[in-house]
């Protein structure tokens, strides 16, 4: 992928090629994207499903949250959603969150989709310390097979959202894939491996 994502992406085919001032990304080339990552041997169509964390659920006819969606149907979802590229507005206000070489799509859920988005993740230094004792450090569903490590809450509280963000890189010289998807705003990435861990 080039260093600037316009001549990686260029304008002028399928799909809006802007929205309020800010660029769409071309619906040909999001389905390029999508299927590489399905045919990817360490990423496929599971890693698609939000297993902890934020997520995107079926909405009931009466609704009601159901079911969240698989790793088929959340690709079926982001290929319908339109993903607007922001990977500078991340670099410039959220630069902690930013990690070098990806790029960043903001996607919007229409109001019509019937699912309902929560993001469900928080900083530390925002949890209530009350909460701290239930805590748990364990492998992340995401990237388990190269020990990366999470740390997980019952107690983060969900807000609905209707926004949330891909991020897109190549991976070990592959086409360009996705390394993540989530409702919800950027987080900084955790780097617990480097943590000391103290005798208590």
């Amino acid at each position: 992928m080039s260093e600037n994502i316009k001549e990686e992406y260029p304008t002028g085919r399928n799909g809006r090629e802007w929205v309020d001032g800010i660029r769409t990304i071309p619906y040909e080339d999001k389905c390029t994207i999508l299927a590489s990552s399905m045919n990817h041997e360490a990423i496929g169509i599971e890693a698609f499903y939000r297993r902890e964390g934020s997520f995107v659920a079926h909405r009931s006819v009466a609704g009601s949250l159901g079911p969240r969606l698989t790793g088929m149907e959340s690709i079926e979802a982001l290929r319908r959603w339109d993903w607007f590229d922001c990977t500078e507005s991340v670099k410039a206000q959220a630069p902690e969150a930013y990690l070098e070489g990806c790029w960043y799509f903001r996607f919007e859920i229409p109001a019509q989709e019937g699912v309902v988005a929560y993001q469900c993740c928080a900083q530390l230094g925002d949890l209530d310390p009350e909460t701290l004792p239930d805590l748990r450090v364990e492998f992340s569903g995401h990237d388990s097979e190269n020990g990366r490590l999470q740390i997980v809450s019952p107690t983060v509280e969900p807000i609905e959202v209707g926004y949330g963000y891909v991020i897109v890189a190549p991976w070990q010289g592959s086409p360009p894939v996705v390394w993540t998807w989530h409702p919800g705003k950027v987080m900084p990435p955790g780097s617990l491996r480097k943590e000391p861990v103290k005798l208590g």
